[in-house]
């Protein structure tokens, strides 16, 4: 579960405090924390708008950001099934003029 608040700055009444409610204009920005739906743990950061890539002011977008970030969603399953390590990661395979295989670094 990710936790929404609004970290005050220092020109607005609240300063120095976590709420929701803001008085200033401009709102101060959103931030968040918390476990996301694949159970990364995030620590307190500011709150960032994929749509436009600019930080969050709105609470009701939002609640509409976090609600995307907390859906669950796959973990993905390693491709290997031998041992950890013996994996050969074949984008990095390449050919030389012979046509042999030849790894890139």
């Amino acid at each position: 579960m990710l936790n929404l608040y609004r970290r005050h700055r220092g020109a607005c009444p609240k300063a120095g405090t976590r709420s929701q409610d803001c008085t200033s204009k401009p709102k101060c920005p959103i931030h968040f924390e918390g476990i996301d739906g694949t159970g990364k743990r995030h620590n307190p950061q500011s709150l960032q708008d994929p749509a436009s890539g600019s930080g969050v002011r709105d609470w009701n977008r939002a609640v509409e950001v976090i609600r995307e970030m907390e859906l669950p969603r796959p973990v993905a399953a390693p491709t290997c099934s031998v041992r950890p390590g013996w994996c050969w990661d074949v984008s990095r395979l390449s050919r030389n003029s012979r046509g042999r295989p030849r790894w890139r670094k």
